[in-house]
């Protein structure tokens, strides 16, 4: 076997095997990127009431010990 040709099929190989990655990247970051918008778009917390309960950030959390009332904020 010639060196060229030996150096062609691999270069075909990298070549469909970058194709493939390419391909399967683009449909992983697509559905991602549908997932995302879609959550985000759905659970807005100025059109969703549950969002809006669960955002407790900032509120004090009592834990009580033994002899001591501890309040985390």
């Amino acid at each position: 076997m010639n060196v060229e040709f030996v150096f062609i099929l691999q270069m075909e190989g990298l070549v469909e095997l970058h194709d493939n990655i390419m391909f399967y990247l683009i449909i992983i970051l697509f559905g991602v990127s549908w997932i995302l918008t879609s959550v985000i778009r759905n659970y807005a917390s100025s059109r969703s009431p549950i969002s809006h309960k669960y955002l407790n950030h900032g509120t004090d959390v009592p834990v009580h010990n033994n002899s001591h009332s501890i309040t985390l904020s």
